[in-house]
């Protein structure tokens, strides 16, 4: 009999430290017999590291860290091509086998799959980032990022085809999320699934149709092990478990992150421009730096009026501006999003925004890098009276039955925080960049800090 020992994470989001952690215990616990793999959202760019060095950093700590190969995730994709391919020449094999550029071409750097041999067994490594089923779903988000998506079930089936009788096991690395893994399990002839993407916590994983799946959560709170019997060139057993990471420091690993910060600072902290002034922010309370973000928005994509979230903001905007300050003062990863709401749902959302509980929550959401929810901002077009028991677009009552085309952010309409802001009367529409790559290049020109002095809520 012949066993193998994969150890994986997944969802790591940046967390470098508790991957550290795990460096540290797979130093003195995993062999050279072991494959060590993670399954995709590694590099957060709510860090300085992945800010700072385009994600490269990231993957020089996943490298020293004794990885073999990751799958790409939407936080990896979302960097785009140049930058996915600069992150492959950093020593860990970057695999997704349903992603491509714009033109559907292979972008360099970047494997479908893989065979190693470990332990006497060859083993095949197919990777996946998330995907829609179906093309009219399809989401501008990847088009945006230069790329394309598409249902991996064909290529896998081709994949596994092709390469048969030159491995021994199969592997799907998947970002794809644990509804998306079962489906998957139930149509191909795969042996495992190590999954990420919805942070499930498989504990002992389960099988479907003969394929067994695992998942180990996020933030490397869990180091995942799945060990393979094999006899006879036959899998015998599959069993996993998730370790809790309360793994020692690991001082090397330590100065590792140190050094790597330390470039992403260098890179980030030059001066762009600087301000008349500090534009103050508070969470719970109209502020000049979320009325200032409020009017940029609609400023440049236009629409009948902007709303957005304080929690888009963790800070004062600083009077000397510079990518560095624009990420620590603006870290989720979110897009300025074209969406047409009804006069009540807006006028709901802003009678929501009072709401202590509400507003104090922690904003946990897709993209969402920030403290808390924070209550609402708007352009300066608009005035709210009281709780919103009266409110003025551009001078005239906002009326309940008109659809008006808002500026915001895909988390608003998502329905994050303020659920009765889900969706939109017309398709929506993504603008490219983050919040604060807008900021960049309109914090710069004449009138936006005097206009984030104007009141829009009032007694």
């Amino acid at each position: 009999m012949m066993e193998l020992k994969i150890w994986h994470t997944n969802d790591i989001h940046s967390r470098f430290e508790r991957l550290g952690a795990i460096a540290g215990y797979l130093r003195t616990h995993a062999s050279a017999d072991d494959l060590i793999l993670d399954a995709g959202d590694l590099a957060d760019e709510r860090s300085l590291i992945v800010a700072g060095t385009g994600g490269a950093g990231a993957l020089r700590l996943l490298k020293a860290a004794g990885y073999t190969a990751m799958a790409i995730g939407n936080n990896e994709f979302f960097a785009g091509p140049e930058k996915m391919t600069e992150m492959s020449r950093q020593g860990v094999e970057l695999l997704s086998c349903n992603m491509t550029d714009l033109e559907r071409k292979v972008i360099p750097g970047i494997r479908s799959h893989m065979i190693i041999e470990k332990a006497g067994m060859r083993i095949l490594v197919i990777g996946i980032s998330p995907y829609r089923t179906r093309p009219e779903d399809a989401t501008e988000f990847t088009d945006m990022a230069g790329i394309k998506i598409e249902d991996p079930a064909e290529r896998i089936r081709k994949i596994l085809q092709e390469e048969q009788g030159r491995y021994d096991i199969s592997i799907l690395l998947s970002h794809a999320g644990l509804r998306r893994d079962r489906e998957l399990a139930a149509k191909l002839p795969a042996d495992l699934i190590i999954g990420g993407h919805t942070h499930d916590d498989l504990e002992k994983g389960e099988t479907v149709s003969g394929t067994f799946i695992h998942q180990s959560g996020r933030h490397g709170e869990l180091l995942g092990l799945v060990r393979i019997q094999t006899e006879n060139g036959r899998i015998i057993a599959i069993q996993a478990e998730n370790i809790p990471n309360t793994f020692a420091e690991d001082e090397l690993f330590a100065q590792l992150i140190r050094e790597e910060e330390e470039r992403g600072i260098e890179a980030l902290k030059k001066p762009l421009y600087e301000l008349d002034h500090d534009l103050h922010y508070d969470a719970f309370e109209e502020c000049e730096a979320c009325n200032c973000v409020a009017d940029i928005l609609r400023l440049e994509y236009g629409g009948d009026l902007s709303v957005i979230n304080h929690g888009i903001l963790s800070s004062d905007i600083c009077r000397t501006v510079s990518r560095l300050s624009l990420l620590e003062e603006s870290p989720s990863i979110l897009n300025p999003t074209v969406v047409y709401w009804k006069g009540r749902v807006i006028r709901e959302a802003l009678k929501a925004s009072f709401e202590p509980e509400r507003i104090h929550g922690d904003g946990a959401g897709p993209g969402f890098r920030g403290d808390v929810l924070g209550r609402l901002a708007v352009s300066h077009n608009v005035q709210v009276f009281g709780r919103a028991e009266r409110i003025l677009i551009s001078g005239e009552p906002l009326q309940d039955d008109r659809t008006y085309e808002v500026i915001t952010s895909d988390y608003l309409f998502r329905g994050s925080g303020y659920e009765m802001l889900k969706g939109s009367e017309q398709k929506e529409r993504y603008r490219p960049g983050y919040f604060r790559d807008m900021l960049e290049r309109n914090l710069c020109r004449d009138g936006y800090a005097e206009t984030a002095g104007i009141r829009r809520f009032r007694k």
